[in-house]
């Protein structure tokens, strides 16, 4: 391929480097140059271009791009269109994704002009999840380096999707005398909601003293009855090969392949199996809702992957696990608040930036009931419940919003791509947000939540009883604000559109408590000019009653 400036008379087919404007519009870079064009660009006193010339090895970037993402995508992994150069690659699964690194590491080193860019080896993925992206940087790539690639690609793909399979599962909880039911329920409801993530549930459950033949039974029965996934989670946690969840399950018929793993948190899962089922002493993580361990074991379980003692060694490298403000120790001292019962940890962001397009042309946010703007009444509610950190979001309209909100002790954000949606702004107001063990999402046009009704979701938060979330309901109806525990921030602000934490409802359901309150305004907002009629008109009727 040459490239460089050349007279206009020696363009015609070229490809134009970079966009300019002519007398016949736009022209984009990557735009094939036809005689009218350099016709116009010549009258528009241009002499020369700079430009791509494609020689007869030279295979242009969208068909080198298509090629390659054809020799690389193996089982459940789809190639979209190329265009300018790049071919995105996609999951059309739910399952894991499987990644020949040596062969990624070749590809990547044959030319600097050919990219390819993955998730890592084993990452989890939705389907239509983004999975890698085949980029060729010049407008051309020579048929050789083509060719070798597609050598190299050729036998096992380089990309392939293990899709996630249902498995009966089964969970049998050991007890001691000290242990309670609230704790196994806690840790029960958690390993569900693990299972969940995986398109899987618990299908049968067990519970026998802490002890190794009532275990070994209680393993038998299971995989008798049909278990193909089995879950142990001991009273104790386990020390030794020898203790009583591993000497169970090899009492009961089965081996044991692995115990303990580089991972922390996670060190002390113990892997068995009993025949073609696969049998898991879990770790005491198993408890906790964050990344651990157990989390890659049992993707690769229901993936259908094998793992190997050289697989649990390679779990070393990134097994050093991001800590989370619930779980600061060992390794440093803990700087996490307490939980949210005192002012001090509480947090609040008041979404303040919308356009408010179905109020039509008068911003509801400013609107007056009994001349108070709607948004100072959510501030009251906020002040009410005496919460020490609010961070007010703003957007449309931002001057006017501040001039009615300003307070000394506020925090204000602005949010410059409001328009784009409420994830947004949310992620805006978390990100200025510090030292709170919770905060409250409130929406600036909810002018009659009770001060009380926001304090006591704050009270419901309790990490240790994993409760992350703790949302209104009035009548068996949903309703805002929705306080949040710290732990759930960094999904929070990675989310984006116009749904808020709504899809994180779902995702962490396990961790949701839903909180009956005596108090309509939780479902109460002001979206339109008769919703604000009704508001007003309730109003007065409360003052004269």
């Amino acid at each position: 391929m040459k490239f460089g400036p050349q007279p206009i008379k020696s363009c015609a087919g070229a490809i134009l480097a970079h966009s300019l404007r002519s007398t016949v519009g736009r022209l984009n870079k990557g735009h094939v140059l036809s005689a009218d064009d350099l016709k116009a660009i010549e009258a528009a006193g241009v002499s020369e271009l700079v430009v791509a010339i494609l020689e007869p090895d030279d295979v242009p970037e969208d068909a080198a791009a298509a090629r390659i993402a054809a020799a690389a995508r193996g089982p459940n992994v789809k190639a979209k269109k190329a265009h300018k150069g790049r071919v995105n690659l996609e999951s059309a699964a739910h399952g894991i994704l499987i990644l020949d690194v040596k062969k990624l590491h070749e590809i990547n080193s044959l030319n600097e002009g050919l990219t390819v860019a993955s998730l890592e080896t084993l990452a989890p993925v939705q389907a239509k999840d983004l999975v890698a992206s085949i980029k060729i940087i010049p407008f051309a790539m020579p048929q050789d380096v083509v060719a070798r690639a597609e050598t190299i690609l050729a036998g096992r793909p380089l990309l392939s999707l293990a899709p996630f399979r249902h498995l009966r599962s089964a969970l049998i909880q050991t007890t001691l005398p000290h242990q309670t039911a609230k704790a196994r329920d806690k840790t029960r409801r958690l390993i569900g909601w693990r299972l969940e993530g995986l398109g899987n549930k618990i299908d049968s459950t067990d519970e026998v003293p802490h002890e190794t033949p009532a275990l070994a039974r209680a393993i038998g029965a299971m995989i008798e009855g049909g278990a193909e996934l089995l879950l142990i989670h001991g009273a104790s946690a386990t020390v030794d090969r020898r203790d009583v969840v591993p000497a169970a399950i090899v009492e009961a018929g089965g081996t044991i392949e692995r115990f303990g793993m580089p991972v922390d948190p996670g060190n002390l899962l113990v892997l068995g199996r009993i025949g073609e089922v696969p049998v898991v002493g879990l770790p005491g993580c198993a408890g906790s809702p964050q990344l651990n361990g157990l989390d890659w074991v049992l993707e690769r379980l229901v993936a259908d992957q094998e793992i190997s003692s050289q697989d649990f060694a390679a779990m070393g490298r990134g097994g050093l696990l991001k800590e989370t403000p619930d779980r600061p120790q060992p390794r440093r001292p803990s700087p996490a608040p307490s939980e949210p019962s005192s002012g001090a940890a509480r947090g609040a962001v008041l979404l303040a930036a919308g356009r408010s397009e179905r109020m039509g042309k008068e911003n509801k946010l400013l609107c007056r009931i009994d001349g108070v703007p709607l948004v100072h009444r959510a501030l009251h509610s906020l002040r009410g419940a005496k919460i020490g950190h609010i961070v007010v979001v703003l957007g449309h309209q931002a001057d006017a919003v501040r001039k009615i909100l300003d307070e000394d002790d506020l925090h204000f954000v602005e949010n410059p791509d409001y328009e784009d949606g409420l994830a947004g702004s949310l992620g805006c107001g978390l990100k200025a947000l510090s030292g709170v063990a919770a905060v409250a999402v409130m929406l600036g046009d909810m002018p009659q939540v009770r001060p009380e009704t926001i304090d006591l979701l704050f009270k419901t938060i309790n990490a240790a009883d994993g409760i992350l979330v703790a949302l209104p309901t009035w009548r068996g109806k949903r309703g805002n604000p929705v306080v949040w525990h710290r732990a759930l921030f960094d999904p929070m602000i990675e989310l984006d559109g116009d749904q808020g934490a709504r899809s994180l409802l779902k995702r962490y359901s396990a961790f949701v408590a839903e909180v009956p309150v005596d108090d309509p305004g939780v479902c109460l907002d002001v979206d339109t000019e008769d919703a604000l009629k009704t508001l007003v008109s309730m109003q007065h009727h409360d003052d004269t009653a």
